[in-house]
Order: C-alpha cells, then structure tokens, then sequence
C-alpha cells in the first residue's frame, strides 16, 4: 500500500489552509448539518438569558500541511488513518492575548463552548476529546506544547443523540464544553426551550483542576479535537462529505459576573478486563524466528517497543507534549529512531499480536514518523494486515491471531507492504535518510470501550533489516523534546527534555530582551529588539533552521567548545531577532544534539 502525498492532494489540503487561517473563517458555511432554524433559534435563547453567542466552526484539519508549508511549529504526531476536525473559535469579547496554533482558544470561567451538528456517518470510530494544548510553565516562564487529554472523551460509545433508537451514526447531537455546572444547566435549558430533546445534549467537562481558564498570557490554550476513522463498507463517499462540511460551534459568554459553580472532577473510566494475550506469546515467538530464518542472509536488528510517554494526565504533570492522547486509545512507540535507504536489502517487518482479532482493540493502526517533526510519512492498520502472519507461519493454528507487515520504501510490487513515501514536504526529503520512529495505537477493547491497559497485551515488534556488512543507524528519539513558544515576538524551538528555558536580563536600556534554553550539551540564546549588526571575527556558514537557513558566524575556541553567533533576522525595519548557540564539551555528540536544535528553531515572518 502506498501512502503518497500528491499534488493533487496538496491542493486540497491548501484550500483548508486558507479556510483555517483567512481573514474571515467564521462565517456561516453552506451546508451546516444543524437543523434549519433550529440553532439560530438556540442562539437567540442565550441571547436572551444575557449570553454574548459568537459563531465558529467545526472544520476538517490537515497537520501535516500546516507543517509542511511553516505554519506551526510541529506536525503533533497526527494520525493518518483518523482525519481529524477541529473547533475554530473567534475571541472571547475583550480578549487580546493571541494564539499559538489556528484551532486553540482560551475558555472563561463565564464561557463554554456548544458544538451543534451530526454525528458521522457508519464508521468504525469517532469521538469528540478535550486538550489543553499549550500552557505556560511556571517553572520556566515560557510556553510548551502539552497537547495533553483532560479526560474520557465522548465518543461512539458514549455519545447521546437526538433518536437513539434510530443508531448513533449520522444523528444530530449538541455537546456542551464548559467548567461550570449553571452555565451548563442555563445552555440545556435554553436548548429544551427551542425544542431540542434533553437526551441530545452531551457536556464535556473542562475541569477547573486540570485546566487553567481565562483570557490572560498565562491561560492554558485549549482545544477541541473531533476523531474519525474507518467507514463501514459502502460509506466512504458519506466519510468524504462528512468530513468536508464544516459544522456549528457556538463560543457563549455570560454577560454578568457569573457565581461560579464548577463542575467536580469527573471520575474516569476504567481500562482492562483481567483478560490477556500471554497465551499468544509461544506463538509470537514462533512468528519471530520464522521472520528471521526468511531472512537470514541479512542483518537484523531488533527495535524494542514500549508504552508511549504523556499518556492520561502524564503531560500535564511533566510539562511534556503528549502529542494528542486520548483515553480511548494505546500508544506504543520504538524506544529509538531508524534509518531507512532505499534498497532491497532495507525494509522493516512489523509483527505481534493483531490485537484486533484477540479482542483487544476495536481497531489498531501503525505509523511511520519523521522523528523531529512527528510527521507521518505512512500508515497501516489491523483491517489491511489481518491473516498476514500465514506468510510466514501457513501452518500454525494460531497464525490468524498475529500479523506481520513489510514497512520498505520501495515495496517492489509486494501486497503485504506499506510503502514510505512522501511528496510536496519541503521540510522532509527522504533521500536524505531522516531519523524515522514507530507507533502504534490501539482503539477501545469491546469491553470497556477504552484503549486496553498496557498489561494486558503482547507489545508490538520490529525487525528492521539490512545488508549483512552495513550498520544500522539507530538513534535517540526526540519525540519527547519540549517544544517551546515565545509569544512575544512569536518564535518557537523544540529542544531536549533535560533543558531548561529561563529569560535574560534585558540589555541597551530595556530595548533588548532574550530567552535561553540551556542543557548538559550546550545552549541557545535568542534575543530580539534594536540589535546593531557587528563583524564577524570567525568563518561565516549557513545554519538551517526550522524556516529555512540563517548565516552564522561560527568559531572553534581553544577548548574545543564551538560558537554560532549573529544568527540574525530582521523583524521589522528596525526590530530584529538575533541567536546564539553554543556546545559545553567538544564531543561530536554535543555538536550533533546543537544542529538538531537550530533545525528545529521556528522563526516569525518579518513585517514591513
């Protein structure tokens, strides 16, 4: 199977772009799927019961586009199997502070967010999840990336609709977001008095322990993410219009000082059933040496794969991205990072237990990943690689249980094969062979319609496979690097975990202020402001970033240690942005981690 981004498909995807980031995305769309008269009659009831109703939507988002092109910093680990839709949200009335990503918002303690539409179509999985996206670290006075769930998600299981009897797929729904139980209470009143049934109104909990409302810098940005995957046969054309139609979400404001009555935190579900895949593990080891004696000429090396970090509240505890988690779901991922060139000799097998078919997961899906953007560059999942274990194990009884699939960048015809390509991704060339990663997700266990606990599976496996003289190159994974937002002038920088942010005494006066971000490798210095320009007394070379290259002035000093100075970029006419980097150690290892963190430097688009 090819996963290819074409031209075609990246036109499509510039149409979204503009719709999410052009000068007027909140009109109202043709097409939206709440019923005619209805919601506008819901708003006027909030209007009348002293709500300020402001109009967004609910549109189709591609990440990796939004990558791609420079317009967020990172592709957030996106899954390619499950389209998503996001919430896009004016201001709240008199809010100035801006936002880090195009479908993030603050919330007030006075506001929720009402979201009035259809459910999908048949598909496999859908569910609506809250996020704080972004917060501002008090121990390190910037902003980072958490992208982190703030508890069970309302999904296909779960949801409530307008004629439950009539199924869950394609009925009208309303789900209210909001921290306070009055609001709540006032917007379900308003939404019974115009008619709409009381068993359609779902509340998605923002808690008031997890998140940090209100409008200021230091707010929590939040976000709406609304999962789909897989339609039923006979639905694609359904998915595609679905998908496609923007939907109605509604950002409401009480006007008067509300007496806050918030929601307690909400007891989540529990995950697990006592019931195990232990029993699969002769056959999984039969599976791997079948893999290994099929290619023994070759040199194999084994990947070890594990339970992701950030999952459930891990995040938000840590100060780490979580890369979109939801409740709903496992997530495993290679503990290193691969290479793979295009070569017959090169190719991964992916194998384990089909999770699937132990009724484990409703559904599982793999993706390929570029390492330092997260961006998928292909993905599989459980319907496609069912029964794909008798390739190598025609006999064993228990063969339907497992699977195993070829992962190569040219699959040379093979139809157990997922081919890693990519097009029209200025940020990845795969002839440059990027460090790649492994992930996996596991989609509700029948049972209790949450992802299956961690110790109750088999984990997944790869074997990633090479000429016999070669040496695989294997390396550190920086998905758990912080990515780091400064929004006063608007740049952000991915750096290690181990590295810590602190601001830098202004300078000239107080018209020269700065951020450093320091680890055990070395450091980056940004400052930014009236900064004359000054000779380089090193060797001048080329530095790329991650909005392309920037000249350094660079040097050696006596101890080994090196520089990157004066990389400088004018903001406005007299307003620039000026870095420094350095490494601590002369090791090549240190040098290595510095570059890797420039490349991964977002830089702002000057301004005349």
């Amino acid at each position: 199977m090819k996963t290819r981004w074409t031209r075609t498909c990246m036109a499509s995807i510039a149409v979204v772009v503009v719709a999410l980031l052009g000068a007027a995305p909140y009109a109202r769309a043709a097409g939206l799927t709440a019923p005619a008269g209805s919601a506008q009659q819901l708003k006027d009831a909030l209007e009348r019961d002293g709500f300020t109703v402001q109009e967004g939507q609910v549109v189709l988002i591609d990440v990796l586009a939004l990558c791609c092109h420079g317009l967020i910093p990172t592709c957030l680990g996106f899954n390619p199997i499950g389209p998503y839709k996001v919430v896009r949200l004016p201001n709240a009335p008199g809010q100035t502070t801006p936002s880090s990503f195009p479908w993030v918002f603050r919330l007030g303690a006075n506001e929720a967010v009402v979201l009035i539409g259809q459910t999908p179509p048949p598909v496999t999985y859908f569910s609506y999840d809250s996020y704080v996206m972004t917060r501002h670290s008090d121990r390190e006075s910037v902003r980072k990336v958490i992208f982190g769930n703030i508890g069970d998600a309302i999904n296909n299981l779960t949801v409530r609709t307008r004629e439950p009897d009539q199924g869950l797929f394609g009925q009208d729904v309303i789900i209210v977001f909001t921290a306070d139980q009055s609001i709540d209470a006032r917007i379900r009143g308003a939404a019974a008095s115009v008619g709409y049934p009381a068993g359609m109104v779902n509340t998605g909990v923002i808690p008031v322990d997890i998140a940090r409302l209100g409008l200021g810098a230091k707010a929590d940005e939040l976000a709406i993410v609304h999962r789909v995957a897989l339609p039923q046969t006979g639905q694609e054309a359904a998915l595609s219009a679905y998908l496609s139609t923007p939907q109605l979400a509604l950002r409401v404001t009480l006007d008067a000082p509300v007496v806050s009555d918030p929601f307690p935190l909400p007891t989540l579900r529990v995950r697990g059933t006592g019931e195990t895949e232990m029993t699969l593990a002769p056959a999984l080891r039969d599976l791997r040496q079948a893999i290994l004696d099929r290619y023994s000429g070759l040199r194999a090396t084994e990947l070890v794969a594990g339970v992701a970090p950030g999952q459930e509240y891990e995040c938000l505890q840590k100060e780490i991205n979580g890369y979109g988690p939801t409740r709903d779901s496992l997530y495993m991922r290679t503990d290193s990072t691969f290479k793979l060139p295009e070569g017959p000799d090169d190719f991964l097998i992916v194998y384990g237990v089909n999770h699937e078919a132990s009724g484990k997961a409703t559904y599982a899906s793999l993706t390929v990943y570029e390492d330092s953007l997260m961006a998928a560059v292909a993905g599989d999942h459980s319907r496609r690689y069912a029964g794909s274990a008798a390739n190598y194990l025609p006999d064993h009884p228990e063969a339907h249980l497992l699977y195993a699939w070829k992962i190569a960048r040219d699959c040379q015809g093979d139809p157990h094969c997922l081919e890693v390509t990519m097009e029209d991704c200025p940020k990845i060339d795969l002839s440059e062979l990027p460090a790649l990663l492994l992930v996996w997700r596991l989609y509700q266990e029948a049972a209790t319609g949450l992802g299956p606990t961690p110790g109750e599976i088999l984990y997944d496996q790869a074997i990633l496979f090479s000429s016999a003289g070669s040496t695989p190159a294997l390396g550190p994974v920086t998905m758990d690097w912080q990515t780091c937002i400064n929004e006063t002038v608007g740049f952000a920088i991915r750096v290690p975990p181990t590295w810590r942010a602190e601001g830098l005494a202004t300078e000239a006066e107080g018209t020269i202020h700065g951020m450093a971000f320091r680890g055990p490798e070395g450091g980056v210095e940004v400052r930014w402001g009236i900064i004359p320009s000054r000779d380089c007394t090193g060797e001048m070379m080329t530095v790329r970033t991650g909005k392309g290259d920037l000249s350094a002035c660079y040097s050696r000093q006596s101890d080994g240690t090196e520089v990157w100075d004066q990389m400088r970029k004018p903001l406005t006419a007299t307003i620039a942005l000026c870095g420094r980097a350095y490494t601590n150690d002369e090791t090549q290892a240190s040098h290595d981690v510095l570059l890797r963190v420039l490349s991964m430097w977002s830089l702002p688009e000057a301004t005349p």
